[in-house]
């Protein structure tokens, strides 16, 4: 969840206030880095492509 975008302040499952710790700003959003256990490599399931504001998974960038 990017928590600079999203308006949403109550989870859905719960119905509990987000807490502030949850979600990633925009900056962290676009950086890899950010998503340690995601595998970007070339045989990953995952991939940030050039200007992409989030992960995708792989074989959405081949659609």
């Amino acid at each position: 969840m990017d928590k600079d975008t999203t308006a949403a302040a109550i989870g859905v499952k719960y119905g509990t206030t987000i807490p502030d710790a949850n979600g990633l700003t925009t900056a962290q959003m676009r950086n890899p880095a950010s998503f340690m256990s995601y595998h970007f490599g070339k045989t990953g399931g995952w991939a940030m492509p050039a200007g992409a504001t989030h992960p995708v998974l792989r074989w959405q960038i081949a659609q």
